[in-house]
C-alpha cells in the first residue's frame, strides 16, 4: 500500500512544488482509502485518533477574535495546556496538534514523553517585518499508538504550499491544504475503519478532507464564523 500522502496534488507544480507521486489506486488528487484493514478495523472497532488546529498561541485574538469570541482562550498558555490534556485523556489511540514554530518548546513541555514532532514545510513563505530568517515550515506534534508492522515507510515531513484562494475568494488565515490531511493521517497510522476527529473545523476543508477517510468531527470546540 501506497501512504496517503503519496498522491499527485493538483496546483502543487502551479506554486513551485515538485509533483506528488501516484498512489497505489493510479487517482489524481483527493485522499484514497488506505488498503491495509488490520488491527482493530479488522473487528469493526476502529481507532479513533483527533486532529487540532487552535489559533496558534499570541496570534488567537488577532486573526479569530472577530470570528470567536473565545478565540482569547488560546492566546494563553493555559487555554493550549488544557487543550493538550484533552487530546492526551480523550484520544489514547493517537492525536496531532498543529503550532508555530515560537509555541512549539512551551507546547512540548506539557506532552507527556513519547511524542514526535513533524514538519510541514511551505516552499513560499511570506515576507514579515523584522524577522531576519522566514518561517518556512509548521511544527506537528503527534503521538500514535500503532507501532510499525513491516508496513510502509513515509517521511515526518510534507511539502506543500497553504490554500490561498477557492475561486476569487480569498481564504482566512491557517487553512490547510488537502494533502495535509492525507499526511496527518499517515502520521497516525490511520487504517479503513479507523476515525479521524477534527477538534478545529475552521473552514470545513479538512473536515472534508478527513471524510474522505470516513472521519468525524468536532463542531463544538471552536467553530468559526465564516462570514466575519
Amino acid at each position: 500500500m501506497a501512504h496517503l500522502a503519496q498522491e499527485v496534488v493538483e496546483g502543487d507544480a502551479a506554486h513551485g512544488c515538485p509533483p506528488r507521486e501516484r498512489g497505489a489506486t493510479g487517482r489524481r488528487g483527493g485522499l484514497p482509502p488506505s488498503g491495509n484493514t488490520g488491527g482493530k478495523s479488522q473487528t469493526g472497532e476502529g481507532r479513533r485518533f483527533a486532529y487540532a488546529d487552535p489559533p496558534y498561541l499570541g496570534c488567537a485574538k488577532r486573526y479569530y477574535g472577530k470570528r470567536h469570541d473565545q478565540a482569547a482562550v488560546y492566546d494563553t498558555v493555559e487555554g493550549h495546556r488544557a487543550l493538550i490534556d484533552r487530546l492526551e485523556s480523550e484520544f489514547p489511540d493517537g492525536w496531532a496538534l498543529s503550532c508555530h514554530v515560537p509555541s512549539l518548546g512551551v507546547l512540548l513541555s506539557m506532552c507527556r514523553p513519547g511524542v514526535r514532532v513533524g514538519a510541514w514545510v511551505k516552499p513560499f513563505s511570506g515576507v514579515r517585518p523584522r524577522v531576519r530568517a522566514r518561517f518556512g515550515w509548521e511544527p506537528v506534534i503527534y503521538r500514535t499508538s500503532l507501532a510499525w508492522d513491516f508496513g510502509p515507510q513515509f517521511t515526518d515531513y510534507v511539502i506543500a504550499n497553504g490554500n490561498r484562494k477557492v475561486g476569487e475568494r480569498e481564504l482566512f488565515e491557517g487553512q490547510k491544504p488537502e494533502v495535509f490531511a492525507a499526511w496527518i493521517a499517515d502520521l497516525l497510522g490511520y487504517r479503513v475503519g479507523d476515525s479521524i476527529v477534527d477538534l478545529f473545523p475552521g473552514s470545513g476543508a479538512l473536515s472534508r478532507a478527513f471524510a474522505k477517510l470516513d472521519a468525524r468531527c468536532d463542531a463544538g470546540l471552536f467553530q468559526l464564523d465564516l462570514v466575519a
